[in-house]
């Protein structure tokens, strides 16, 4: 996983990894794909990539709200203005 700022507003992270299995077949995470909130839980079953926004915590969630799937891949600066 790299991370990188082509422009010093647009922030990209990057993942070569093939555990993202059901993120869009693009390999671009979808608006609906991603959440942030203060739990870190996905809240409808779309929801795939988790920022914890009091932690900085980053969570992918191969089924989004059922129960299990949810791994913590990546440590952020907490309350990033991630889109």
């Amino acid at each position: 996983m790299s991370a990188r700022s082509p422009t010093s507003t647009s922030p990209t992270i990057r993942s070569g990894w093939r555990i993202f299995t059901v993120i869009s077949g693009t390999g671009t995470l979808t608006a609906a794909q991603f959440v942030k909130n203060t739990t870190g839980l996905a809240q409808d079953s779309s929801d795939r990539i988790i920022y914890e926004t009091d932690t900085g915590k980053l969570f992918y969630d191969a089924n989004g709200s059922a129960s299990g799937g949810r791994v913590l891949f990546a440590t952020l600066d907490k309350n990033l203005a991630l889109l």
